[in-house]
């Protein structure tokens, strides 16, 4: 939870200053973006986890390569944010290469679990535009179970569907799950250091939000090329979903939204294996809360297989609702399952 509010207090700093700006985005090899906050939340994490657990490794998203990469103002603006988050560690350019580099657990055929699993800012083309993302942290046990599930959502707020003239309370939420133990929702910047740190709410896998079909609401990505859109129409247009109510946002603030209610279904399924840390921090938090979460046949996601799930496809039902789940699953045409 200190890893993932210090990660998105750096996210959060670090998108008021590229908003509007190209000068802290750069794009991979693969052509996908990334920014400042990537790399710098990333390093952040990485010592924070290094610190308490050094023999654990760190399955995560950039890598040292595309650090190095980067124009030598770029990666002294990186510097910068890691040492304004954490200034006893005195980072300088190859330490913070090193704590970046630390995350390619996964890229070398033998590598197990357990290790941490990171997405430092997901939903990177969200943050650019000054919308939602989330800093995403979770665990992978040994047996290859997830069994932590850390959320920090900076830009959230109180409610996505507040009745007009409602006023917004707050915003920023941290959602934190641990098998076996429910999900939980909490302030994501606490006041000061003497805040108690009250948890808002609490979600159990007994917990029940049955509602009626007219009455569930639907996410699905913000980005077209991040899903297959024929079949979300397909899906849509069997429930009867009013176009208006489809909740459109980056990144795993979805998998918060319906463990949270505000939305009840969410699924992504696309033509390529979906990344590890696109998936496993929400799963336990949908799972804890009592949600359902399969690929498009119904089955379990593998979340052990390395940097991909190895599948293309994720279905997410929020808690009480395993009718609906499967009324999806029995929806999607032969061929396509």
């Amino acid at each position: 939870m200190r890893a993932v509010r210090i990660g998105s207090l750096v996210a959060s700093q670090a998108q008021r200053a590229c908003i509007d700006t190209a000068a802290n985005k750069a794009t991979k090899p693969d052509s996908s973006p990334v920014t400042v906050g990537d790399f710098a939340v990333q390093a952040c994490v990485s010592h924070i986890l290094s610190q308490s657990y050094p023999h654990i490794k760190l399955l995560a998203e950039e890598d040292d390569e595309n650090f190095r990469r980067l124009p030598a103002d770029t990666q002294l603006e990186i510097v910068h944010r890691v040492n304004e988050a954490l200034p006893e560690l005195k980072a300088d350019v190859a330490k913070v290469a090193e704590l970046i580099g630390r995350g390619s657990f996964g890229k070398t055929t033998g590598d197990v679990p357990p290790c941490f699993v990171l997405d430092p800012i997901d939903g990177t083309k969200g943050f650019l535009r000054g919308e939602q993302y989330a800093v995403c942290l979770g665990f992978l046990e040994e047996n290859g179970t997830a069994s932590i599930g850390v959320l920090g959502c900076p830009n959230m707020p109180s409610s996505f569907f507040s009745t007009e003239g409602e006023k917004e309370s707050a915003k920023g939420f941290l959602f934190e799950a641990r098998l076996g133990a429910g999900t939980r929702m909490r302030k994501l910047f606490l006041d000061d250091a003497s805040d108690a740190d009250p948890i808002l709410h609490e979600w159990t896998k007994s917990s029940s939000s049955i509602l009626p079909p007219s009455q569930l609401r639907f996410a699905e990505s913000f980005e077209k090329s991040h899903t297959a859109g024929r079949l979300n129409e397909l899906l849509f247009k069997a429930f009867d979903v009013d176009e208006r109510t489809i909740l459109r946002i980056d990144s795993q603030v979805k998998f918060a939204a319906v463990a949270r209610g505000d939305v009840q279904v969410y699924f992504r399924f696309t033509g390529f294996d979906i990344c590890t840390w696109d998936v496993l921090p929400g799963y336990v938090v949908i799972t804890e809360a009592g949600g359902r979460v399969t690929d498009k046949r119904g089955r379990p996601i593998t979340l052990n297989a390395g940097r991909t799930i190895r599948g293309t496809s994720v279905i997410t039902t929020g808690p009480g609702l395993a009718h609906v789940h499967d009324r999806i699953l029995s929806l999607i045409p032969k061929d396509e399952a």
